[in-house]
Formats: structure tokens, C-alpha cells, sequence
């Protein structure tokens, strides 16, 4: 999954993967990556984050549909 998958979202996805990107990228290097592998590594976790945030949306989304079509009853939607 990469980032174009959330420019369809609008700006608000983008500014958490950017904000989330800086401090990703920042925690790596303390860590001790450099270079190639800093580069690898960080492209991975952050495919691994934007995969998971659009896994959580789409959840949402259908969890929502399923509201609005009566498949839910109303005891389930506080959870």
C-alpha cells in the first residue's frame, strides 16, 4: 500500500502518514540506522502504518454501512 492510497481521503490523511513519517524516521536514526538500511527499513514501517490506517478506515466505513442498513443493532454501536 502507498501514499496515494490516502490522498483520495483529502489532506487529513496525509498530514497524520507526514507527521507520523517525521517521527518514524527520527526514532529509526536514534535507533542507529544510516543510510541504505535507515531507507529500507523506514519504507517498510511506513508502508506497514499507511496498511494498517487504511485497514482501520475501511473497517470504519463498513461498520458505518452496516449501521445505516439496520445490520447493527443500536446496543452494539456504543461499544
Amino acid at each position: 500500500m502507498n501514499d496515494k492510497a490516502l490522498e483520495k481521503d483529502g489532506s487529513q490523511s496525509r498530514e497524520v502518514i507526514d507527521d507520523f513519517s517525521e517521527g518514524l524516521r527520527a526514532d529509526l536514526i536514534e535507533e542507529g540506522y544510516e543510510g541504505e538500511a535507515l531507507e529500507q527499513v523506514f519504507a517498510n514501517e511506513k508502508a506497514s502504518f499507511v496498511s494498517a490506517v487504511n485497514q482501520f478506515k475501511e473497517a470504519v466505513r463498513q461498520r458505518n454501512a452496516d449501521r445505516q442498513s439496520g445490520e447493527l443493532p443500536d446496543d452494539e454501536l456504543n461499544d
